[in-house]
């Protein structure tokens, strides 16, 4: 790791140069960043990383506004606990970085980094620009629906949700209490798995991983897939097979495609639950989609959100079965490039996995046609979260 200092200034630097554009930040305490970077240990395992926070996540003497200012916001009295487990590892908390309102769909003040007339997804849209513009060098993130890979492949970062429990939310303001995942992005998958590791130690990531074999989604006739997406697959596909790994083809069952759909009146009905009260009380601050999010909610009769929590285990059999014949699954994070910004992008290749709560990952794999990035993800069974890792340093030396 490098000097946390000299690591520290550079980042400003970056962030005096890009941010007026790229407006990644919430709020950014440098002052209190250089003491942090002072005092970090010589041993630290993230010495020298920069870290951002996306602004659901409490930070010591910084304000948690959920992605709307709030004249009622009050410092946070203690870190969240990933954000404490990051500081106690050495990395050094810069601040926070814009959010989604309530990490939903409307879109936050950020750009994407290589094209500012386009969006660099949701909802932790700061903290994946942020990491490609190079303010800092790991961020935290949430995936309650596709929060992490889907703005991670829009900027062309690494972007990793864990096997859903593994990483303590304590601290993050929840939206939805049995599907919010919190996530890491980085530059390369190394410092994601030091960074993964800081936050829970149990996950062990093997030197060198046996040939594996791989199920890439067989989507032909998915006419929402883009021609940067299916060759950014046939790319990642060509890594794989290079790397040892013994890839095939297969159609997903109906009950990934259901998992997707279901992850709607789960989220909605829950978030309305926990926030509903406070986001009437926001009155003409409540963003639409925000706003229509709130009205779904409110209109989901418990049964049908008890149905969809009992379709999930009888549905999970038929997901469980596919890590029968493969070690892991090939997919798209999107449709194709960045949308333009009135959206935060599509999520429906990330849903059924946040759904069932697998771990996935999200990778760059070249470029589309406007030349922005695109990225693929590998999931894994649940809890093969090493194994996960492991495979996607393995897909990263192969693509470059």
């Amino acid at each position: 790791m490098s000097d946390p200092v000299a690591a520290l200034e550079a980042a400003l630097t970056r962030i005096e140069q890009t941010e007026r554009s790229l407006q990644a930040w919430a709020f950014i305490d440098a002052d209190g960043a250089r003491e942090q970077a002072c005092r970090v240990h010589a041993a630290a395992p993230l010495r020298g990383l920069i870290l951002g926070v996306k602004d659901i996540f409490d930070v010591a003497g910084q304000p948690t506004q959920c992605g709307i200012p709030q004249a009622t916001s009050t410092p946070a009295a203690q870190d969240a606990a990933a954000v404490a487990a990051l500081r106690a590892a050495g990395a050094v908390v810069l601040g926070k970085t814009h959010t989604t309102a309530y990490a939903w769909l409307d879109p936050a003040p950020t750009a994407n980094p290589y094209d500012a007339t386009r969006t660099p997804g949701g909802s932790s849209a700061g903290s994946a620009a942020a990491v490609a513009a190079g303010h800092c060098q790991i961020a935290l993130g949430s995936q309650t629906a596709g929060s992490t890979l889907r703005p991670a492949s829009f900027c062309g970062v690494v972007g990793f949700k864990p096997t859903f429990g593994r990483i303590a939310t304590g601290g993050m303001h929840p939206l939805s209490h049995s599907l919010d995942h919190v996530g890491i992005f980085a530059r390369r998958v190394h410092d994601a798995i030091a960074a993964a590791r800081a936050l829970d130690a149990t996950i062990v990531v093997p030197p060198e991983a046996p040939a594996l074999r791989v199920l890439v989604s067989d989507l032909e006739g998915d006419e929402a897939l883009e021609p940067s997406s299916r060759e950014a697959l046939a790319r990642a596909v060509e890594g794989l097979r290079a790397a040892g790994c013994r890839v095939e083809s297969q159609r997903l069952p109906d009950a990934v495609t259901r998992g997707g759909e279901l992850l709607q009146t789960v989220a909605a009905y829950e978030s309305v639950q926990r926030n509903g009260a406070h986001w009437h009380a926001l009155g003409d601050a409540l963003p639409p989609r925000l706003a229509e999010l709130l009205a779904e909610g409110e209109s989901t009769p418990r049964t049908r959100y008890e149905d969809a929590l009992l379709l999930r285990e009888q549905l999970r059999p038929n997901i469980t079965a596919l890590f029968a014949q493969a070690d892991l699954l090939l997919a798209p994070c999107a449709p194709g490039e960045a949308p333009e910004r009135s959206t935060t992008g599509d999520a429906r290749y990330v849903r059924p996995w946040t759904f069932f709560g697998l771990p996935a990952i999200a990778l760059p794999c070249g470029r589309g046609a406007h030349g922005l990035p695109v990225g693929v993800q590998l999931i894994a069974p649940a809890g093969a979260d090493g194994a996960l890792l492991a495979a996607a340093l393995r897909l990263e030396a192969a693509t470059g």
